[in-house]
């Protein structure tokens, strides 16, 4: 087990608004795409290609039924829209998206190159939901993980905003400043990413 990279970044949809924006998911690919990382190539040598059995288009992952997926949302727990390409995956809360790429919170935090790609996927995702912000935490075993908690309890993004401010000081001042931390060193553990130095 190790700590998992997580983006929150708030919308105001409904299951119905969700299925409809699933295409903008599919366009958002290519850029995910044209992105995409050397460093993080499927194969040494070799550029990332799609893979058919597991490129799928965005969709949501039905519990049972839509219906159970409208009774999930109604009571808070949340639904699942998946896009298997490259592992991306996005899980939606009641007010809040969260982002998983699947990989470590230290990986985002050293790693220049892949912490650029995660953030331009972030970029476009809020783009999408017309938020003008995404907040970057890790998903556990640290004092800024308490931002996951709060969106797992249906806070907002504003509450978990306030929850870190309060508990481990101020977010990083770039991208580039967040640390890795611990329970004594929790100042810049965490980012709000407005996206102003992205090109």
């Amino acid at each position: 087990m190790g700590i998992d990279f997580v983006a929150i970044i708030p919308h105001r949809l409904d299951v119905a608004g969700l299925r409809a924006v699933l295409p903008e998911f599919d366009r958002l690919n290519h850029d995910i795409v044209r992105w995409w990382p050397p460093s993080c190539s499927g194969i040494r040598g070799r550029a990332w290609t799609f893979n058919p059995l597991l490129d799928a288009p965005w969709s949501l992952e039905e519990d049972g039924t839509p219906r159970e997926n409208e009774r999930r949302w109604r009571e808070g727990r949340g639904v699942f829209v998946s896009g298997s390409r490259h592992g991306l995956f996005v899980f939606y809360r009641q007010a809040i998206t969260l982002f998983g790429p699947g990989d470590r919170w230290r990986s985002f935090c050293e790693d220049p190159e892949h912490r650029l790609f995660v953030r331009r996927v972030c970029r476009g995702i809020a783009r999408i939901f017309g938020a003008d912000r995404a907040l970057y935490v890790p998903d556990a075993s640290m004092p800024a993980s308490e931002g996951m908690d709060v969106i797992s309890s249906n806070g907002t993004l504003e509450e978990a905003e306030a929850r870190l401010r309060d508990r481990c000081g101020p977010p990083a001042v770039s991208a580039d400043e967040i640390v890795w931390g611990d329970d004594e060193q929790t100042a810049a553990t965490y980012f709000v990413d407005r996206f102003d130095d992205l090109s």
